[in-house]
């Protein structure tokens, strides 16, 4: 299953641009992020599917998504 949803991230997925831009799944995929992290930070930043942004903003997000309390802050 799990196979099948990377799949359909993976269709997201666009090509690097010339400001240096990168789709989050690209990068989640360069870093070895798993799916469900991948979408939980997504989540996290409101950012959609396919969604472009530098590796030093993604690195900054996935950091902070790391240091997350698991219940959302509640």
């Amino acid at each position: 299953m799990a196979a099948k949803s990377m799949d359909k991230e993976k269709k997201a997925v666009k090509n690097e641009d010339s400001k240096g831009l990168k789709a989050v799944e690209e990068l989640c995929m360069q870093n070895n992020v798993p799916v469900g992290c991948m979408r939980g930070m997504r989540a996290m930043a409101g950012w959609a599917p396919g969604k472009q942004v530098t590796e030093e903003e993604f690195e900054k997000k996935l950091e902070s998504f790391k240091k997350a309390p698991i219940n959302g802050g509640r």
